[in-house]
């Protein structure tokens, strides 16, 4: 069974993918998700995460950890936070609280991930470079976890629906199937 980590932004993969048995969702991020929903899902999946729709106040009591980050984590994550900030920045103006936002999730994403063995990721959307995806992004691209976005393939004929975006290449799934992953 893969350990993986899902973000799907609509709420479209995660019934699907617990049906088929062979992923074991250590982290949901979603932006539709009821409390009803979510309280179906939390024998099968430990951690559940709302993706954008947050206040504030929330961001900070989701995100509160106690992981300590480096200077090297800081600084290897630089073109990270450059983007990140970029995102933040939509919708938030205070320049404290971007820099909060942002070393506040990477410290809680690195802990995860320290605390969990990820196989793979899975995203149906495009990478946006919020929190809630380019920092998972780039933290996967570091310690060599497959990221695989399936918001790029679009389409309902075999040929596109076969082919998943890998790592900044498309991939076909069977390849991905038949050697158990990449």
């Amino acid at each position: 069974m893969k350990n993986i980590v899902l973000i799907d932004a609509d709420y479209d993969l995660v019934t699907s993918l617990l049906k088929q048995g062979n992923y074991n969702i250590a982290l949901l991020i979603s932006n539709f998700i009821s409390q009803e929903q979510k309280s179906k899902l939390q024998h099968h999946i430990p951690l559940i995460l709302p993706r954008n729709q947050i206040t504030y106040e929330d961001f900070a009591t989701i995100y509160h950890n106690g992981y300590n980050l480096t200077f090297d984590e800081i600084k290897a994550f630089q073109p990270t936070q450059l983007r990140v900030e970029h995102y933040i920045q939509r919708y938030c103006l205070d320049r404290g609280m971007i820099l909060y936002m942002y070393y506040l999730a990477l410290g809680f994403y690195l802990d995860f991930f320290s605390k969990n063995h990820i196989d793979m990721i899975f995203l149906n959307d495009q990478v946006h470079y919020a929190y809630t995806d380019g920092i998972i992004k780039d933290i996967a691209a570091k310690k060599g976890i497959d990221f695989f976005n399936l918001g790029l393939s679009s389409g309902t004929d075999e040929e596109t629906i076969l082919h998943l975006y890998h790592n900044e290449n498309f991939v076909n799934i069977k390849e991905i199937v038949a050697g158990g992953g990449r």
